[in-house]
């Protein structure tokens, strides 16, 4: 279903009602229009702020990724008033979701950091896993390179839908951010995580045939001299980097 959202604009030409607004969802060249629910303009004069309230589009031509969001206004016709990209990214609710993932003391949602020299293990919670499926048929890639899968349990989906599984990482040349993906399924030699960069994985019809889910390990150089907080005031996620002194 479609969410409720408000977009707040700053200098936008000044309108009478919702019906001068349009607001139009853009994954790649299709676009879908969203349903412009209530606006509140701001301020005086022929340029003003204004706040708008929507509901964000749903059904076949809403494909998961990144969107650009146009906004119109009535007499600029089909000249877009506004444009942001990457703003926006929909998901599909109902596919696999990485819960949790660790490498050594560092912990993350989705994403972790982990040392280029390799070595360390990573392991990783999947939610929302397609109930029943044998887990040795899973396929785990690092960008378009196979990983060796050390464990992984349970041996069959349950009803929970919880999958957990662990494998080791290579070293890396470069510090910075390489994506991952697991296949629940056989798929072609070509299929990689190239995908989770742009969150368009559902978008690849020779790769989506199959559940999959992205994840991010955050290489760094760990040759290097670093600072150790030794108290719990970090977070990869959520939380910031912050010392209270």
């Amino acid at each position: 279903s479609g969410s409720r959202t408000r977009l707040s604009i700053r200098n936008f030409p000044k309108v009478s009602g919702k019906n001068d607004v349009k607001v139009r969802f853009a994954f790649g060249t299709n676009s879908v229009a969203a349903i412009v629910d209530a606006v509140s303009s701001h301020g005086e004069g022929a340029i003003q702020d204004l706040d708008i309230d929507l509901t964000t589009p749903t059904g076949p031509d809403v494909t998961e990724g990144s969107a650009a969001i146009q906004i119109f206004h009535s007499i600029l016709g089909e000249i877009p008033a506004v444009i942001a990209r990457g703003a926006f990214i929909f998901v599909d609710p109902v596919k696999p979701l990485v819960v949790a993932i660790s490498s050594g003391s560092e912990r993350g949602a989705s994403q972790v950091r982990t040392p280029m020299s390799g070595g360390s293990d990573i392991s990783i919670s999947i939610s929302k896993a397609p109930r029943g499926f044998e887990t040795s048929s899973c396929i785990a890639k690092l960008e378009g390179t196979a990983l060796r899968i050390s464990a992984i349990s349970p041996a069959q989906v349950t009803d929970t839908r919880q999958v957990n599984l662990i494998f080791s990482t290579t070293s890396a040349t470069n510090a910075g951010v390489k994506y991952g993906i697991v296949f629940f399924g056989n798929v072609a030699d070509i299929c990689s995580a190239a995908c989770c960069a742009s969150t368009s994985c559902g978008s690849v019809s020779s790769c989506s045939k199959v559940k999959s889910v992205c994840f991010a390990l955050d290489y760094f150089d760990d040759t290097l001299p670093a600072v150790t907080v030794r108290e719990d005031l970090q977070g990869p996620e959520f939380g910031g980097h912050v010392l209270n002194v």
